[in-house]
């Protein structure tokens, strides 16, 4: 009976994932609120670090490590990483399961293939490889691999590979619009799908009938 239940959750996340009940328009929304209060998120302490170090205020300054000064902006780098490691990964994982900030306020979530939630590898997958690393464009957090690579290395990354990164997101962000099931190029990455929080879908009919 058990295997079932499963067998018929699992085919029902794959009718579920090969079509998308959120709109275009709440997860570009959702995708400005991330990234406007992930940025602050990341760099509040090392902004605040920076002017203790060196009395200023200046925020442009602050989120460039190469600034700090003797070996500070490899601890602010360091922090910024953690913090970022917190709002991408750990909130979705542990706090609200598969929601940043901006995804909970439009009720909508990040499941895997199966319907399940994710777990953290698979986070990993979504959020430092597939969006940070291989498109490159989306979220702050490749700006942290690029300037932490410069620290540790004397090594930057090349404009082509910049470019490529912009190509790569244009090609993920018309993956959403065009492909009716919604998913970008980090969802294939990572084996998940967005879709409608159901907690979210059940409280409102609830407030309806009140």
């Amino acid at each position: 009976m058990k295997r079932l239940n499963d067998k018929a959750a699992y085919m029902y996340a794959r009718m579920q994932s090969s079509l998308c009940d959120v709109t275009v328009n709440s997860r570009f929304v959702a995708y400005l609120i991330d990234w406007f209060v992930g940025t602050i998120f990341i760099f509040i302490i090392p902004i605040y670090m920076y002017s203790i170090l060196t009395g200023s205020t200046n925020m442009q300054e602050a989120m460039v490590f190469l600034n700090y000064p003797g070996n500070n902006g490899f601890i602010a780098c360091g922090i910024a990483f953690l913090m970022a490691l917190i709002y991408y990964v750990i909130i979705p994982w542990k706090v609200w399961k598969g929601q940043t900030l901006g995804k909970r306020a439009f009720g909508f979530k990040v499941v895997r293939n199966n319907g399940k939630d994710v777990t953290l590898w698979t986070l990993i997958k979504r959020q430092l490889v597939g969006i940070a690393l291989i498109e490159g464009n989306l979220i702050v957090l490749t700006s942290l691999y690029r300037q932490g690579l410069f620290l540790f290395s004397g090594y930057d990354a090349p404009k082509l590979l910049i470019y490529a990164w912009v190509g790569i997101s244009v090609i993920s962000c018309l993956l959403v619009v065009f492909v009716g099931n919604g998913k970008m190029l980090h969802d294939y990455i990572g084996g998940t799908y967005v879709m409608m929080d159901p907690n979210r879908k059940i409280n409102n009919r609830k407030d309806e009938r009140i």
